[in-house]
């Protein structure tokens, strides 16, 4: 897969998995987390934004939903054992 398509995936399954957040993260360590993850996304570090993201989501209790999306991002990046993390996050 060419990898400018890859990384579009991965940045539509991030953005489908912010959108599972509440809109008002209330705890400052979530702000701080969330200012990285669009400061990360804005420069492709894909991977650094996903991490933002986990960071938000154990800090809001995140919805399955959440973490599934987080999975197939991870997954698509090649990043196994994240996938597999967040696979037993969800199934928690």
């Amino acid at each position: 897969m060419n990898l400018e398509k890859s990384w579009k995936i991965t940045i539509t399954y991030l953005n489908a998995a912010r959108r599972k957040l509440p809109e008002e993260m209330v705890f400052l360590e979530a702000k701080a987390a969330e200012k990285d993850f669009n400061e990360y996304l804005k420069h492709n570090e894909l991977e650094l934004a996903m991490n933002a993201l986990d960071d938000m989501g154990l800090l809001s209790n995140a919805p399955d939903e959440f973490w599934f999306d987080l999975e197939l991002a991870a997954s698509n990046m090649g990043l196994l054992v994240e996938a597999k993390r967040f696979n037993r996050i969800r199934d928690t």
